[in-house]
This record gives C-alpha cells, structure tokens and sequence, in this order.
C-alpha cells in the first residue's frame, strides 16, 4: 500500500539539494512543495528552483505547467549548462503537448550551441530530442538520436536506455524490449543519482513480460528487484501492475495459492477505485480457473458494483481497463450485463498518444478475446470461434505465449482441431496449471461420455452428468451453467436418474465410472 507523504513544514528551511532528493526518490509531488518553500536570494538558485519545478511538473503529466515554470527564466541563467537546459525542457513540454515539430526544432538549435556544454546536457538534448521522434512514431530517428547519448551521462544513459526499450516495444520485439529493460536496472545500479520512477517502470513492464511471454528468468529477476525496491511516494501504479502480474505468472506456473496472494496484494496495493476493479475481475478469473464458481461469482459482483459507483466518462489510461476486466468476468454469470459493458467500453476516451502505441496488437488481441468470451456466453458460436481465432494468431505472431495458450483452449473446448492441443503441449510443457489439468480431466470425460447411456443423453444433460462426476454440487453445477439450483435437481431426478435406472447421485457416479475401469 502507498504510504502517506511526510508533510512538508513550511518552518523548515527548504534547500535545493532536498528538492533534487524528493525527484530522484520518484517523489515529485514532494518535490514540487519543496520547492515552493525555498527562499531564492540568487540568479543561480532562481535557476535551480525553475528547472527543478519544471522537471517535476514533466514527470507528472503536466507540460503546462512546466512550461509556465521556465518561460520566464529562459533568457536569464547563471550559466550556459543553466540556459541549455531550460531551452531543453520548454521543448520538451512542448513535445507533450502535441507539438513535436515545435519541440524538435527546439532542441536542435539547442544542440547547435551546446559545443561547450557538459556532456551530460548534451546527451540529455539528445535524449528529449529522441523523445520529440518518439511522440511522431519516428521509431528510426528516435533510435539514431538515443545512440549519441554518452554512456558518460550517468542517469540520462539509464533513461536513453529505458526509451530504446520502449522503440523494441513499438516494433513488437518484446524479448529485445525485456533486455533493454533489464539493461536499465543494472545501469541505475552504477548512477551517481537514482530514479526510483523510472526503476518502478522498468520492473513493472518486466513483469508484464514475465507474465505473457511465460518466462521464468524474467519473472525472478522481477522478483528480486521488486523486493529490493522502496515503492512509497508515487510509485503506487507500478507496484500495483507488478504485483498483478506477478500473480498472473504465478498461476500459469501452476502455483495458484500464490497467484491468490498477488493478486490480494495487488487490490491491497490499488491507487484508484478502477485499478481495485481490475484487481478483483483478476481475482474472480484466478477463482474460475481453479474451478471455484461461486467465489469466482462473488468476486465479479464486488468489482461490478465498484465500476458502478465510477462516472464512466472519467475512466482514462489503463483505468479504461476495468470495464473491460469486468465485462469478461459477468459474461459467466450475466452474459446480458456483459454485453452491455463491452458496448460502453468502445464509448471510453483513448489512451494518451504519448503512453500508446498506434495500432498496438496486444490490445486489439485482447479486446478481440473478449468479445469471444462474451459471444460464447450469448451461445453465438461461430462469432466466439471466430474471435478466439484471430486473437490466437495475433497473441502468437507476438510471441504471447500466455494469452496465445488461453484463446486456444478456448477454440479447443469448442471444437477446434487437435493441432491447437499440440500448441499448448508444447508451450506448457513440464507446466501443470489449470490448463494442463483441464486435459486430464478433458480425457476423463472422453471416457464418461463413451458410455452408451451417457451418450444418448441431450448436450445439457451430458454435460451435468460429467460435472457430477468431477465431484460438484447441485449448487456448484447451477452456477457454473448459470441456471437455479431446483433447475439442475429437476433434470437429475425427472431425466437423468431414470435413464440410468438410479435414484441418487452415488449410484449415478458409480456406473460412469466402472466403465472408465474397464
């Protein structure tokens, strides 16, 4: 859980260098307050305080106000270094207002006076520049500009890298994005200076890989510099992604329990009531895998009526998510309510173009899956076919093995080719999750349903029969199928007893299952 920032005393005498701390922790709200305090006797601490407050204002999504902060002081710097870097920053805060050209152009007069400068400066002009390309999608000319950012330059090299991670993310290399990643951290352990912000991201978007491209050497990586890390003061979002993420890996590793354990302290962990939402659409699917249907039922209602207390229009970034999450959980219980939510999701606001990738696969593979989840639940079959369909090839063709295998074995438990079994054979190979299990059980039901009895049954029936057989309750069974408990008596007692010739569910069991020893 995010601890409370320490309140700053307006009594304590604020100083640069405590202001410079709060950034470097990732603590840009303190950082901002601080520097409000400092009493400015000098051109140079006027400077300080400018370029600091316009730093963190950038760090926090407010290029506005940034640029408030330094346009008066552009022309009145105690130094060359001082005056580069303002012209830097306005640019950049330019950049994140959508107006790149104006920005690069910026910097590259910048650049054009900069002989004297510290390398540092330079290679920092260099690094926003690369970022002004990056906001066009300019993924060439953002990597040219990265390459001449010294390695010298300490914690700009950390962010050159970072950004070079983001350019392999855009041309869907994602093992060249996780390396680069993972390169960020080791250089942030050889900085002078620290950046705790750009750390959490580096690990959060680690575990998002470790999670889908179901690498264990990522995934305990992650682990280890999630425990070394201090996520207080602003880190709340990454740490929440983490740890979602790490129970999504958990669980296709096939260590449920653990899974259960993340993904609380990712609910715990939670910023905003959506990212709660998500967190407990993440715990009714972790329940619906494991095959606990009334948990996964309790947990899809809590995060429901959490998304109802929300103004829908007000959702925005990855908080758009949550009606996504929550459509897919209720299409097991309220196909209806599911439809209804998936409409109003297409209503959103976009994502910010500076924190999006134009086009981007894995969401359109995502929203497609769902929209399967939702149709089968509609009993639309050739739609949800359709829909797994292209979400598997579009998660394959990215190398996400994690959601590639899900929209699988959801062809699979429609009907589809045996060729999709060999796939996730082999990607789940030495892998006993829900998933793996599911085909044990799969073959059991082979073997139940060969019985001539079982057999001439109607689909609905058949289907109660191998579900008493697997050990659910009249209960469990309603829930599953979504229908009353009296419902599911009524067919046992009116239909199934007496084909069989039985008159409990024991005797019931029995017979189905003499047959699969013999």
């Amino acid at each position: 859980m995010e601890m409370a920032p320490k309140p700053f005393l307006a009594t304590t005498r604020a100083s640069v260098s405590e202001a410079k701390l709060a950034y470097f922790e990732g603590d840009f709200e303190r950082c901002l307050e601080i520097c409000a305090e400092i009493r400015v006797r000098t051109l140079g601490t006027a400077s300080d305080v400018a370029l600091l407050t316009a730093r963190a204002y950038l760090r926090t999504g407010r290029p506005h106000e940034a640029q408030i902060a330094i346009v008066d002081t552009l022309e009145t710097h105690a130094s060359l270094d001082a005056s580069l870097t303002a012209q830097m920053l306005f640019a950049t805060a330019r950049i994140r207002q959508d107006d790149a050209d104006t920005g690069i152009a910026m910097l590259v007069e910048a650049a054009g006076r900069s002989a004297g400068a510290h390398v540092s400066i330079r290679s920092e002009i260099a690094f926003c520049t690369a970022l002004g390309h990056w906001a066009k999608r300019e993924i060439d000319a953002a990597e040219t500009y990265l390459a001449a950012v010294d390695p010298r330059s300490d914690i700009i090299h950390a962010r050159a890298l970072e950004l070079q991670a983001w350019c392999h993310t855009a041309r869907r290399d994602y093992r060249r994005s996780a390396e680069h990643f993972r390169l960020t951290l080791l250089r942030l352990d050889e900085c002078r200076a620290t950046d705790r912000a750009i750390a959490a991201t580096a690990i959060s978007t680690l575990a998002i890989f470790a999670a889908e491209l179901f690498d264990p050497d990522i995934a305990r990586f992650v682990e280890a510099r999630a425990h070394r890390l201090d996520w207080s003061s602003g880190l709340s979002v990454q740490h929440y992604i983490t740890l979602l993420h790490q129970a999504f890996f958990h669980e296709f590793s096939g260590n449920t329990v653990e899974a259960y354990q993340f993904a609380a302290q990712a609910r715990e962990a939670a910023p905003t009531v959506p990212f709660e939402v998500l967190g407990w659409g993440v715990s009714s699917a972790l329940a619906r895998n494991a095959g606990e249907a009334f948990s996964a039922i309790v947990f899809a209602q809590r995060a429901q009526k959490l998304l109802e207390t929300l103004d829908a229009r007000e959702l925005a970034g990855d908080e758009r998510f949550s009606m996504l999450c929550v459509a897919e959980n209720c299409a097991h219980f309220a196909p209806n309510k599911a439809a209804e939510l998936f409409a109003g999701y297409w209503r959103l606001a976009p994502v910010d173009k500076m924190q999006s990738l134009s086009g981007d696969p894995r969401l359109t593979a995502d929203e497609t899956f769902i929209e399967g989840v939702i149709a089968q639940a509609l009993d639309e079959w050739d739609r949800a076919r359709a829909c797994y369909r292209r979400a598997f090839e579009m998660f394959r063709a990215i190398g996400y093995v994690r959601r590639a295998v899900m929209s699988a074995n959801a062809l699979l438990k429609l009907g589809e080719d045996d060729e999709l079994r060999c796939y996730i054979n082999a990607e789940l190979a030495g892998t006993d999750n829900y998933i793996t299990r599911s085909f044990r059980s799969d073959d059991e039901t082979d073997s139940i349903e060969q019985h001539p009895i079982v057999a001439s049954l109607p689909r609905t029936q058949r289907e109660v029969v191998v579900l008493i057989c697997r050990g659910k309750t009249n209960k469990e069974i309603a829930a599953l199928r979504n229908v009353g408990e009296q419902t599911v008596k009524n067919m046992l007692t009116k239909h199934v007893f007496r084909a069989f010739g039985v008159s409990n569910r024991a005797a019931l069991v029995s017979m189905c299952l003499r047959l699969r020893g013999q």
